[in-house]
């Protein structure tokens, strides 16, 4: 992921091509950059310099004693929004980041007409709870009235300050619960269009209510608020080019659990070592700090002040853990009362914090396995993956992914069509940028980015190959060390493709894999691993088929599939499976008669 403190950074590491790019007027004195002003003219009054403190370079205009940092001055030099300043600064630290396989779609301005509020019973609700005219005005909040009902309308924009939804909550409650209903969903930040582009910090409470009322107290940063409570975080996104160039977000979540484990997930998203936790003087909310406490802007500021983040300490006690175990032990009963995985029928499923290995001889179908597996965890368990190959261009990968979600070839005029309705679960990599010399640490930087930005976690790699050479087994060690901490970090599975040593038998790809023993490298790849995963494909049956002996081979199966280890319930299996070829779907059990006229002999290796 790179944030706004990443890319100063990298900037930073850049002077001496950053500066005469973005400032042709710039000198050169010695070891440092002259200029006349912060505008980059000539002249020799204003100086780069970098920061004795954390390294980051600065420039200062001696004449005024205003220093900048490199972002904020490209930002001003570039004008425009800092989404372009973003992909100005990026070009140049030559920084490529994964993106998605299609754009969310945008919702139209809602056409509803909303009533001022100045003698409302919205206006009399807002003042009971301690909120100011002059508040509600400042965030545009409204009155609306439906079916006999009064509402208050709190408005969501875009990050160019487009209005783009509209919250409608009741002054009054349906039998005990908050009545509320949106336009077309657009879940941004309440209040995101306030942030100018000389903000650097952010304040983000759970609720337009408490948002308003940190606001009204005199907190020096804009004060946004989540669209939907602890729930789904897709403003995470929509809001991205903000929130990743602030230096430091504030965050104020309800005193209850979901609340705080509501800030555990933003701070894991937006990064730990940015995200500050507010903690609010025996209240729920800070609402209600603002009506019983009638807190001053001085005791709001005591509080950031005092805030910290969740960087977690080396050493911690086992009752640390306890939410942790319940939620582990509350995971592994659903697993087994509900088991999700592809095929149910297997104690087997694709588990967060875990490094599966996919594994098999040339063309057998390991990628195309890989993609049907990561498929149904996204179609069907609502995750969402990121895939990288350097095997596969990403159209020859979609292809496949299309013709597998679909059931059938895709074609010119359907397949946008079938990209719509994987919605916005797939995302991929291009392997372009990716260097050679340290493609895993590039890689992970990829995928800790989609986390962060999109909450993705699951992550398909084709192939380890490509990650270290076969014969270096000490860099296969660091690798696959390196991926399985990695995946336990970051809570989030990885699919490794891997190769099959058919050197190791003299039947060569015609054996089936044993077990981990035969994957091609390093005894450490297998030992890291939490699940083995093998796919075996018969060419002895095609071969035969070929030949004119269907009757001989009908009853084979078309492949294996092995787990040869699982770590978390040791569970292992040894399966036939059978091979759709019109359709590209693996199938675990044998079908009882197969077509003869639909059986194609060329299983396409994507």
């Amino acid at each position: 992921m790179i944030t706004g403190p990443d890319l100063i950074r990298e900037l930073s590491k850049r002077a001496d091509t950053v500066i005469p790019h973005f400032f042709p007027q710039a000198k050169k004195v010695g070891k440092s950059w002259k200029m006349g002003d912060l505008e980059g003219n000539k002249g020799g009054s204003s100086g780069w310099f970098h920061s004795a403190k954390d390294g980051n370079l600065l420039c200062k205009d001696s004449s005024t004693s205003t220093t900048k940092n490199v972002l904020q001055m490209i930002h001003e030099t570039v004008g425009g929004s800092w989404k372009d300043t973003f992909r100005e600064a990026k070009d140049i630290c030559q920084i490529k980041e994964v993106e998605p396989l299609h754009h969310r779609k945008v919702p139209e301005p809602p056409k509803v007409e909303v009533g001022n509020i100045r003698d409302t019973e919205v206006l009399k609700y807002f003042n009971s709870r301690g909120i100011k005219e002059s508040t509600l005005v400042k965030y545009g909040v409204r009155s609306y009235e439906k079916n006999g009902k009064t509402y208050w309308t709190a408005p969501f924009h875009d990050e160019g300050g487009e209005l783009r939804m509209l919250k409608f909550t009741a002054l009054e409650r349906q039998e005990g619960k908050k009545d509320i209903f949106s336009t077309d969903s657009y879940p941004s930040l309440f209040g995101v269009e306030q942030v100018q582009d000389s903000d650097f910090e952010v304040t983000i409470t759970e609720g337009e209510i408490d948002a308003m009322s940190l606001h009204q107290i005199g907190c020096p940063t804009p004060v946004l608020s989540v669209p939907t409570g602890t729930g789904q975080m897709d403003w995470i996104d929509l809001c991205w080019t903000t929130l990743s160039r602030m230096t430091r977000i504030n965050v104020v979540m309800d005193s209850d659990a979901p609340g705080q484990m509501a800030f555990e997930k933003i701070s894991s998203r937006l990064g730990r070592s940015r995200c500050y936790k507010l903690q609010l003087p025996d209240v729920k909310d800070s609402n209600e700090w603002l009506v019983k406490a009638k807190p001053s802007a001085e005791d709001l500021h005591e509080l950031i002040k005092h805030a910290d983040t969740c960087v977690p300490s080396g050493i911690s006690t086992a009752n640390q853990y306890t939410r942790a175990v319940a939620q582990r032990i509350s995971e592994l009963e659903t697993e087994e009362q509900n088991n999700k995985f592809m095929w149910p029928e297997l104690k087997f499923a694709i588990r967060p914090s875990e490094l599966t290995l996919i594994s098999g001889y040339p063309s057998a179908g390991k990628s195309e396995y890989a993609y049907s597996c990561a498929l149904h965890e996204c179609m069907q368990n609502n995750r969402r993956a990121v895939f990288c190959s350097f095997e596969i261009p990403i159209q020859d990968q979609i292809h496949c992914m299309l013709w597998i979600h679909k059931g059938e070839k895709p074609t010119v005029h359907n397949h946008g069509e079938i990209i719509e309705s994987l919605n916005d679960n797939i995302y991929f990599i291009n392997p372009d940028t990716i260097s050679s010399e340290n493609p895993w640490d590039e890689i992970a930087d990829n995928f800790e980015y989609a986390i962060r930005r999109w909450n993705c976690d699951l992550f398909v790699i084709d192939s380890l190959q490509f990650l270290s050479s076969k014969t270096d087994w000490s860099q296969q060690d660091r690798v696959i060390k390196a991926m399985a901490k990695w995946c336990i970090s970051n809570s989030s599975s990885v699919l490794l493709i891997c190769h099959a040593d058919a050197k190791k038998d003299i039947a060569g790809s015609e054996r089936v894999p044993r077990g981990v023993e035969d994957i091609l490298g390093s005894q450490s790849i297998g030992a890291c691993a939490n699940n083995c995963i093998a796919i075996w494909r018969n060419l002895k049956k095609e071969r035969e088929i070929s030949e004119g002996k269907w009757e001989q081979v009908k009853n084979q199966p078309d492949g294996k599939f092995i787990i040869s280890k699982q770590r978390t319930n040791g569970k292992t299996y040894f399966e036939n499976i059978s091979y759709n070829t019109s359709t590209r779907s693996f199938n675990l059990e044998l079908p009882n008669h197969l077509d003869q006229n639909k059986y194609n002999l060329v299983v396409d290796e994507f």
